[in-house]
Order: C-alpha cells, then structure tokens, then sequence
C-alpha cells in the first residue's frame, strides 16, 4: 500500500510540476496545423469571434494586441481585410511590449482612403518599403511567411516583397491600430 501511495505521489508532484512549466511556454502550432489565433496584451480594443475592434480614441500607440501562438519555424499569418477607412498595421515580431509601431518588425499597414487607401510593407518599426496598390475591403487577402530565414509578403496570392537574412526566433501576431473602430480578424496562423 505505501509503494502506491509513493508512486500516486510523484506521479501527482510531475503531473502539477509539467502543468506549471506548460503554463510558461508559448503555444505552438502543430506542424502542419492552421488555427485562428488567441489575442492576448489587448489594450484599447474588444474581441467577438475573433474580430478585434479598436475602442480606443483614434491615434498610434494607445491600441493593440498580440497572439498567444507563435511561429517557431516556417509559418504564416493571413487575413481578410475588413474595411477600407480605417488605419492599421498587422505583423509578425519576437515579441510585443507595447501598442506602438516601433515594436512592428514585419508588418502590413492598411492605410485608410475613399478610393486611395493602399498597403505598405514596414519592417523594424517604421522602415515603409512601397506602395502595394489599393485594397478590396472583406475580399483582400494579406499574408506574412516565413520560410527558414526568409520573410515573403503576399497579396491575394501574389509575392510582393521578400527579405532574406530574417530572424529563425520565433514570431508573434503583433497588431496596432490608429483609427477607432478599425477592426482585425480573424486571422489564421499555419506552421
């Protein structure tokens, strides 16, 4: 009887140790296996059904969220552009301290316009490298991948711009957004 109880016993001292180390490790994709994301650090926005709304009053800085998941090898994110009148930057970065685009590292930004909204690659916080023409709200598809080093920005499909040399750490969903009621999501993550 006191061998079972011994063995009940470590058995629940690892069960309780491996839960406790699980709750500090990043999420990660099976290989292979596309999810939506879980939104986690949102300040100045609310969630329903995987679409983020910016709450907050328009402006850079005060809205934004990342992901639980992260990409730990080759990977993407895509989503469906929502609307056409509104501000917003969505990327992949190491990590998100803050709501502010400086923290963006590899990030479409979907300027607002009536007519003349149009996407934008930044990379490392601000650095804008082109002008991707005008976007179709909730029928424009965006995509980031990476693919061992190497960072690719798609558009419906289409490459629009590729970095070699990127980070191999693992990367996050990383979103800001300038215009209140801009809205996000969902977006999917695939490893």
């Amino acid at each position: 009887m006191k061998r079972y109880l011994v063995i009940l016993c470590i058995a629940a001292l690892w069960t309780a140790t491996l839960a406790q180390d699980m709750r500090r490790r990043p999420i990660v994709v099976p290989s292979g296996g596309t999810i939506t994301i879980t939104t986690t650090n949102r300040v100045g926005v609310s969630e329903s059904a995987g679409v983020v709304t910016k709450t907050a009053v328009d402006g850079w800085g005060n809205a934004g969220y990342s992901s639980v998941e992260s990409i730990t090898g080759d990977g993407w994110i895509e989503w469906t552009v929502t609307e056409t009148n509104t501000d917003r930057m969505v990327g992949l970065s190491q990590s998100d301290p803050n709501q502010a685009i400086a923290s963006e590292e590899f990030s479409w930004y979907q300027a607002a316009g009536s007519g003349t909204e149009s996407l934008t690659i930044y990379e490392s916080g601000g650095t804008g490298f082109g002008n991707f023409g005008p976007y179709v709200a909730n029928t424009t598809v965006l995509r980031i991948e990476r693919v061992g080093s190497t960072i690719t920005y798609y558009k419906d499909g289409v490459s629009k711009r590729a970095v070699t040399g990127a980070t191999t750490n693992p990367l996050i969903v990383d979103v800001t957004m300038y215009t209140n009621g801009a809205t996000v999501g969902p977006i999917t993550m695939n490893q």
